[in-house]
């Protein structure tokens, strides 16, 4: 006999009493000594004898208990933390020591070549700096490895001319050369380490991702291939699983991290109604997800793909774009002009060889490059975590910029579904009895008004015409259920079409219209018995977002549908001019065409996949979470229905683009100065080739700074 402790992930139980069901359930099994369920973190722990009991008939009397019960041990949960490029290894000391050897050989007696050995040996332990600058001319794009084994290569040069001439100065251009090509080694792992931290979240995640799922169907849970499963179906996460899609939960309770996608390493608790993204690990509790976006199509995917784009992405837009683009070809032209500057006016060759390589070390490109891709992915990752996805460098960049937006009225401004307001009965015709006609009528239809009607008929406690309930109601009994073919639903204009007279509801009808409010009557023998009234919510905040989007200089345009009274009425509610009511995809073309220019940026916001063509439109903005929209279309994607969300992505663009543009501009007054240092003020004081290697150190100093800055 061995006795056993054992934790099980369970969902579902909400409150103490059903606990206590759970708990006593256990504790009469054969073999249990004893079991206690927490609602705190939905596990439960049973200790028993697993020679008379096993876990699969605990899990089996759970289920019984009615709380979809796929209960599981609970597993460790490990999280593989990213391992950082180690900066200063064994190779660099020695390369470090090995750069300042070749001054030894400035003591007279020693020949100038031996300074040569160690530059060797520095060459060989910093070759990583001669493949890089390979790679960067390879792909056309060269940049801080190039220039750096310019310098170095020019300093050694010129090393070999003074050795030629039997001077011991060689010596210190010879430790000149180590030290430029160390401090671009160290500034290679410096960009290695920093890119790394950025993306191996997501690269991780793309390899950690499950390869199996379960999914709940047909009252039983199957694995199925992960590539295999759709939307809509409902996905089970256990303690210590990896959620394989975006959903939303319907039933449970856990603790999840979303620190691949937050960059926040603080838990998230997650209920009904709440989000879930692939790549997120259930840390404790169990959850039942519907979910709505699979493979590529997930959040964690998009922003995979964005973080790999901005590692590499030199697009974003600012004051010095050209400047960053050509700073190799301003610093060597630079040096080239400062060195035959000194020596035109009489300075020795050691002073023009000394301002060139000196130019030529000081120069951090990477520097440049690397404050925009932080700062974009640091960007991207914060706005992930307040449900802002951005799936493109530029969706990032422009949208702080929006000037012009066109807007459709249903899921950004009012909600796409119709809600019953008013169900006005004639004065003859008894409440109850007409609900019952109008559920009969509309329950199968597939209208709009029907569906909301059907929805506001369930409130009522609806779900079914019952001939005997019906008949009761009825004053003329059985016969009350033939005559439902003699009844109709429509709208005023469809019932004054089929000859039944609507003057006496006129003045009602007026009403309601002029409240924004659509009007379905019903009759019965050409009689009106009563009418149902429905419109469209406006989404709470919409219109504070609207006059937030208007202070910010956003011109706005919106799309329209329903009635030109419910316009009408949208338009006093909103404040909104520039109103298309019930455009065709042509017109919404033809106005994007005219739009556009290189001066301003459109964005086009929408809920559901665009009826028209967006080759006109920068960006296109999908607002909510849908599962028919072909996601790759959107530059930005807001997984919540709230256009105060699109106000903070545009907040965040705009605040990128000024932290960039300040860094950037930091950067360039760095290079103002050391070419002021390095090219004039040094020169005219000292002969000595030392401030290149100073150079270097700034070089590297520099980068480092704005890593840890950023």
């Amino acid at each position: 006999m061995a006795i056993t402790e054992k934790t099980f992930s369970v969902a579902n139980i909400s409150i103490r009493a059903s606990a206590d069901t759970v708990e006593k359930r256990m504790c009469a099994l054969p073999g249990v000594r004893s079991a206690s369920v927490s609602l705190k973190d939905m596990t439960m722990t049973v200790v028993f004898d697993d020679s008379l009991i096993d876990e699969a008939r605990i899990i089996q009397e759970v289920r019984r208990c009615g709380y979809h019960a796929y209960t599981r041990e609970i597993p460790a949960v490990s999280v593989e933390e990213t391992k950082e490029i180690e900066i200063i290894d064994r190779n660099v000391k020695l390369a470090l020591i090995m750069s300042f050897v070749p001054l030894v050989f400035l003591i007279p007696g020693f020949t100038p070549w031996l300074a040569l050995l160690p530059a060797v040996e520095v060459l060989v332990l910093c070759r990583d700096v001669i493949k890089g600058a390979v790679q960067e001319i390879t792909d056309r794009r060269p940049s801080d490895s190039v220039m750096s084994l310019a310098a170095a290569v020019t300093a050694f040069a010129y090393t070999c001319d003074l050795c030629l001439r039997g001077e011991n100065t060689a010596a210190v251009f010879a430790m000149t050369g180590c030290v430029i090509l160390c401090g671009a080694l160290i500034r290679r792992r410096l960009v290695a380490n920093e890119h790394q931290r950025r993306t191996s979240p997501v690269s991780l995640i793309r390899s950690s991702l499950p390869a199996t799922a379960s999914i709940y169907e047909g009252h039983k849970e199957k694995q199925t291939d992960i590539s295999e499963i759709r939307e809509d179906q409902i996905l089970l996460v256990r303690p210590g699983e990896t959620i394989s899609a975006d959903g939303v939960v319907i039933r449970g309770f856990a603790v999840v991290n979303e620190s691949a996608l937050s960059g926040s390493d603080r838990p998230v608790e997650k209920s009904e109604g709440s989000r879930v993204y692939a790549g997120s690990i259930c840390r404790s509790g169990s959850l039942e997800v519907r979910i709505e976006q699979v493979g590529s199509h997930t959040a964690m995917m998009r922003f995979a793909d964005l973080a790999e784009k901005t590692g590499t992405d030199s697009s974003f837009q600012s004051p010095f774009r050209s400047f960053g683009k050509y700073l190799i070809v301003y610093t060597a032209v630079t040096a080239l002009v400062c060195a035959f500057g000194w020596r035109f006016i009489g300075r020795s060759t050691d002073t023009a060889m000394m301002v060139l390589i000196s130019v030529l070390a000081s120069a951090s490109l990477q520097a440049f490059g690397l404050s925009s891709s932080i700062s974009l992915i640091r960007t991207a990752r914060k706005a992930a975590g307040e449900h802002i996805l951005f799936r493109s460098v530029q969706a990032l960049e422009l949208v702080g910029k929006a000037e012009n937006l066109f807007l459709e009225q249903d899921g950004t401004l009012t909600e796409s579904a119709l809600t019953v307001t008013d169900f006005i009965p004639a004065e003859e015709m008894s409440a109850s009895r007409l609900e019952y006609i109008a559920y009969a009528l509309c329950s199968r239809s597939e209208k709009p008004f029907a569906k909301a009607l059907t929805r506001y008929l369930k409130t009522r406690k609806i779900s079914h015409v019952d001939a005997k309930v019906f008949s009761t109601l009825s004053t003329r009994g059985r016969s009350a259920v033939q005559s439902m073919r003699r009844c109709a639903a429509g709208t005023p204009e469809e019932m004054d079409a089929k000859g039944i007279e609507t003057e006496a509801w006129t003045s009602v009808i007026n009403r309601l219209r002029s409240e924004g409010k659509r009007v379905m009557m019903i009759a019965e023998n050409e009689t009106i018995i009563g009418l149902a009234a429905a419109k469209k919510d406006l989404i709470p905040g919409a219109s504070d977002s609207l006059k937030e989007l208007q202070e910010k200089g956003c011109e706005i345009f919106l799309f329209t549908n329903g009635s030109e009274e419910e316009a009408q009425k949208l338009c006093a509610e909103t404040g909104i001019e520039n109103v298309l009511h019930l455009p065709s995809p042509e017109e919404k073309a033809q106005l994007f065409y005219h739009s556009n220019s290189p001066e301003t940026v459109n964005v086009y916001i929408v809920s559901g996949k665009p009826d028209v063509s967006i080759d006109d439109i920068d960006i296109l903005t999908v607002i909510g979470s849908g599962t028919d929209i072909d996601r790759r279309e959107a530059g930005i994607q807001l997984t919540r229905n709230r256009l105060s969300d699109f106000i903070r992505a545009m907040d965040l663009s705009a605040a990128l683009t000024e932290k960039i543009q300040k860094s950037q501009m930091r950067i360039i007054l760095y290079h103002a100065f050391m070419i002021l240092f390095c090219g004039f003020f040094f020169p005219a004081v000292f002969r000595t080739a030392f401030p290149a290697a100073l150079c270097a150190v700034c070089s590297t100093a520099a980068l480092y700074l704005l890593i840890k800055k950023l």
